[in-house]
């Protein structure tokens, strides 16, 4: 049986996988999401809505966990979950990457954002005045990010507490 913990991406919850933890548990594995700071139930001041505290909560979720545990990063989650591992891999099973951003050595996210001429996401961007936090409106992710998704439950509303999808730190 494994222990699994799935990380969610930049503008996401831990309400996102809901069906997934369904499907794992009715498999036999003991699964659980979290939200990150400012996501979620996760309520935190912008100011403490980095990459740092992100990797701390998951730090913090991973040391509850008897034994190894698989991480598994969706989108910006794949960020969080290598700088986890790379603070506890005594802690770390596997590490798994769903559609999601796997820097090298010394890239950021925000980099490799800029760094692909073919991207549609980077000029959807609304960036705070301090640079500190991005946000993205709903027309982006209805058109960029959940572009293939058909059923508007899933899309809307924008507007549950669970679905906090404004802004990530920058």
């Amino acid at each position: 049986m494994s222990q699994i913990l799935l990380i969610h991406g930049a503008w996401g919850g831990a309400w996102e996988f809901e069906e997934v933890l369904t499907g794992l548990r009715e498999l036999g594995h003991k699964a659980s999401a979290i939200d990150l700071p400012g996501h979620g139930q996760f309520k935190a001041p912008i100011a403490e809505v980095t990459m740092g505290a992100y990797v701390q909560t998951v730090v913090n979720a991973a040391e509850t966990i008897d034994g190894q545990v698989t991480l598994v990063g969706h989108s910006l989650g794949g960020a969080v979950i290598s700088q986890v591992a790379e603070r506890i891999p005594h802690k770390i099973g596997r590490l798994v990457y769903v559609a999601a951003v796997l820097p090298k050595n010394g890239e950021t996210t925000l980099g490799i954002m800029q760094g692909d001429g073919a991207g549609e996401l980077l000029s959807e961007l609304t960036f705070s005045d301090d640079q500190s936090f991005v946000m993205v409106g709903p027309e982006a992710v209805r058109n960029i990010l959940l572009n293939d998704v058909a059923d508007p439950e899933r899309l809307y509303p924008f507007d549950d507490p669970r679905r906090d999808m404004r802004r990530w730190p920058a």
